[in-house]
């Protein structure tokens, strides 16, 4: 049954029924409405058929309220191989997907090209489709999904047919294995990896490509041989992350990684943040967004659900360059049996152009090493380990990335020709006591060394010393005879005495000079020592104004001492941390220089101002002396306004006398 989850609503999914005549099939519907039941408290989901009518005449969408056990998402779209005998499918049929079993396979010859028709048994009937009508019969379980039961298995046609319910079909297989012992084995997400590559669009073939994975289009794996497996895992050593090969010490390096899986090998580090979420950029932070599953106030991001979202993006972009960048990491490297994607590494990702600068092959030896600590292995890694281990056993280097071109056939050959050898005992069945191979250290640790007469290390040995020289000496031939050649240079000794060789200690297996004459490996040798130590010297004295090249030429020169087994993982990070303050330099001088350029156009802004407010200054003190001026004059007027108001009073009165005067002489009677 699918998982109760939350769908929103326009979200595509699939329901099915318990109604007699339904078993076993899945209708594509769209949630149009989320529905909470008051009393129960339960949530119901309102869907819209995309094939189902109301009435057999009307194209009316069938509606219908249903239990969220009966609700899953849409599968992931894309088969991985050509269907089998015994294959458990779906098959469209009526309008829907119903559970069946492949029974015959057709092979129609048209010519220059064949094609596929397959019968299959559903429900006691036996139709007959194209592959394009079948896909995989996949279970919806705890938030993931899960394939059917593989070819070859018996009683699927009773599983699926005759029982014809909606069960996980993996639960009678886990039931029957539930007392065997556990041991590596691949999941089945690495087959969802495998088919959503290879059903990519052309536009997110090249956005994949623009993040430096385009090489695992393609990428395909079907089974690992199990004893293989865990003969690998067994003699990894988790600490050095090295193995002994047929009485070699073989060191797994970036390049490695590179070689097989294809993985981008830059110098960004990638940093495992176990608590989700600590330190996310505001690129991952957007991303997040559109997963809003939350559990104890931790959101919680499923793999189903990126994978999901993968295929409902077309057209690729920024948001699809990190799914896909997700899922590839957490299945092959590391992920969480609950089927929640790794968040652990996303605090690394600043923005989406650097994630082909980023040192992902680093990351995987990392999970490697944190793999084999917990004794949790993912599928990918497994996948990694087991071709990686075949090649140092075969010598054979195959194309990158090797891991598409290692067939199940010539494993399982190796897988023969290694058990035949060795007397072959799982990590359950060892006993306690068992002889174990133990990494012997290069350099002793020694108060005093012998060196070259006439040098400042050279003295007498006394007899303390060849008592301790001598079980020093034992110790050392053990180690050497790892060795392409015998250690006959006295140039050794001086060597072995060097500080820098013993802090860590360094345990060249010098593999690759196997390839040269034996008279020219000892030499070789030496002067892959002396690189060493003048590229120890030279960080020293390293300085910040130093061209970018000179850290580059010594990162380039630190893959190739890698390849003969020295100890790089301090000097690396050295010089990555250099490069890394050294581009910040550059980036705050930019930014300084910037702000020079600023600063000085601001600084002609203000001088310009600043003639501008004398020169107002200068207009308003003219302005004030002609205020000055105009109020003087103003006060003169208003005195004479008010002498001649004075002048006009009086000559209105003397008029007035003179019309008064003039009426008494009128009524005067002669």
């Amino acid at each position: 049954m699918a998982a109760i989850s939350l769908f929103p609503i326009g979200c595509k999914v699939e329901v099915s029924s318990d109604e007699e005549g339904f078993d076993g099939s899945w209708y594509v519907a769209t949630v149009i409405n989320i529905i909470k039941k008051k009393k129960s408290k339960k949530t119901m989901y309102e869907v819209n058929y995309d094939t189902l009518n109301k009435e057999v005449d009307t194209n009316e969408p069938l509606t219908e309220v249903v239990d969220p056990s009966f609700v899953r998402p849409v599968p992931p779209v894309g088969n991985y191989r050509d269907f089998e005998v015994n294959d458990v499918v779906d098959v469209y049929l009526r309008d829907g997907w119903w559970i069946g079993v492949v029974k015959k396979v057709i092979i129609i010859d048209n010519g220059d090209q064949k094609s596929r028709k397959y019968v299959v048994a559903s429900f006691q009937d036996e139709v007959e489709s194209e592959k394009s009508g079948l896909r995989f019969h996949r279970e919806w379980v705890d938030s993931c999904w899960r394939l059917g039961l593989p070819p070859n298995k018996k009683n699927n046609e009773d599983t699926c047919v005759a029982k014809n319910k909606r069960k996980n079909v993996y639960q009678r297989e886990n039931k029957e294995n539930v007392h065997k012992k556990k041991e590596p084995s691949l999941n089945e997400n690495i087959y969802e990896l495998a088919s959503i590559l290879k059903s990519l669009t052309t536009r997110q073939q090249a956005h994949l490509h623009e993040i430096g994975f385009g090489c695992l289009i393609g990428f395909y794996i079907e089974h690992l041989p199990r004893k293989l497996q865990s003969l690998a895992v067994d003699r990894l050593d988790a600490v050095n992350c090295e193995m002994m090969v047929h009485g070699t010490l073989m060191k797994i390096t970036k390049q490695d990684v590179h070689d097989i899986l294809g993985f981008p090998m830059g110098i960004i580090q990638v940093k495992a943040v176990k608590k989700a979420g600590l330190g996310d950029t505001i690129l991952v932070s957007m991303w997040k967004t559109r997963y809003p599953r939350f559990r104890n106030g931790v959101q919680r991001i499923h793999l189903s659900d990126v994978m999901q979202m993968i295929t409902s993006q077309p057209e690729g972009g920024s948001n699809f360059k990190i799914d896909i960048l997700v899922a590839i990491m957490t299945i092959m490297g590391e992920g969480k049996s609950n089927g929640v994607i790794n968040q652990w590494f996303l605090g690394s990702v600043n923005n989406e152009n650097d994630i082909k600068n980023m040192d992902w092959c680093g990351y995987v030896i990392e999970c490697l090493r944190r793999s084999k600590e917990n004794g949790s292995w993912n599928a990918g890694l497994l996948a990694f380990l087991v071709v990686w281990y075949a090649q140092k056993i075969s010598k054979q280097q195959k194309e990158t990335p090797a891991i598409l071109h290692w067939t199940f056939e010539e494993l399982k050959a190796i897988e023969q020709m290694e058990c035949s050898e060795v007397n072959f005992v799982s990590n359950q069945e060892r006993k306690d006591g068992e002889e174990t191979h133990e990494l012997i250290p290069l350099s002793v640790d020694q108060s005093d060394h012998v060196g070259f007469p006439g040098s400042s290390c050279f003295r007498p040995p006394d007899q303390h010393d060849e008592a301790s020289g001598a079980l020093n000496n034992d110790i050392m031939n053990q180690y050497q005879q790892v060795w392409p050649f015998v250690k006959q240079s006295a140039f050794w000794a001086t060597i072995e005495s060097l500080e820098f060789f013993r802090q860590p200690s360094q345990k060249p297996h010098f593999s690759p000079l196997k390839k040269v004459k034996v008279d020219h490996r000892e030499g070789l040798a030496i002067s892959c020592v002396v690189t060493f130590k003048n590229l120890v010297d030279k960080i020293s004295k390293i300085q910040l104004t130093d061209p970018v090249d000179i850290i580059n030429d010594s990162l380039e020169t630190l893959v190739d001492l890698e390849t003969h087994g020295f100890d790089v993982g301090a000097v690396r990070a050295c010089l990555n941390e250099m490069l890394s303050l050294k581009d910040k330099v550059g980036q705050l001088r930019d930014l300084e220089r910037k702000v020079e350029e600023s600063k000085k156009c601001e600084q002609v802004e203000m001088n310009h101002l600043e003639v501008s407010v004398k020169k107002l200054q200068k207009e308003m003190e003219m302005k004030n002396e002609e205020v000055k001026k105009l109020q003087k004059e103003k006060v003169m007027k208003n005195e004479k306004v008010m002498k001649l108001q004075s002048n006009s009073h009086l000559l209105s009165k003397q008029i007035l006398d003179c019309e008064h005067s003039f009426k008494k002489l009128t009524a005067t009677s002669l």
